[in-house]
């Protein structure tokens, strides 16, 4: 399992869209469960409104294509095809602020279920967790300033 933070910067973390081109544009791959949100809308688009929202990766895709407003706060994660609502249901909706398994060693992921978490921590804050190290790496390419977050929490 690893991780980055990528704190203020120069470059948008807070927009999906960049996010995913960093990822590869990988995110029709997974089904997502979204929590803990708060999204500033271009269009005054009303999603993502609900404690959570289940969504497939296809449709994620199309909604930022319409709407790529910027998030203040979110946890989105990544569930294989194969893992049902009901299934990632039994576990407690993860949240953002207060997650202490951002800030410990080993890094954990809220749902075990899920293969990698995506958090919008207050519009300027992103942090990524994941059991697949080459979308750790591919985030460390395109965010250049991120920090390891397992590096990050040991310097403390």
């Amino acid at each position: 399992m690893k991780g980055i933070v990528v704190f203020k910067h120069k470059e948008n973390c807070s927009r999906l869209s960049d996010v995913f081109t960093a990822i590869g544009n990988i995110e029709n791959e997974y089904n997502w469960l979204i929590t803990n949100s708060e999204f500033v809308s271009q269009n005054d688009t009303p999603f993502f409104n609900e404690s959570y929202t289940w969504i497939k990766g296809e449709k994620l895709s199309e909604l930022i294509s319409k709407d790529d407003g910027y998030w203040i706060w979110g946890v989105f994660s990544a569930f294989k095809k194969n893992i049902k609502r009901e299934e990632v249901l039994t576990y407690s909706l993860p949240f953002a602020n207060g997650y202490k398994g951002f800030w410990e060693v080993p890094l954990t992921l809220q749902n075990p279920l899920a293969e990698f978490e995506i958090v919008e921590w207050d519009g300027n804050t992103l942090i990524v967790i994941s059991k697949n190290d080459k979308i750790i790496e591919s985030l460390k390419k395109y965010y250049s300033f991120a920090c390891d977050l397992e590096k990050y929490n040991s310097e403390e």
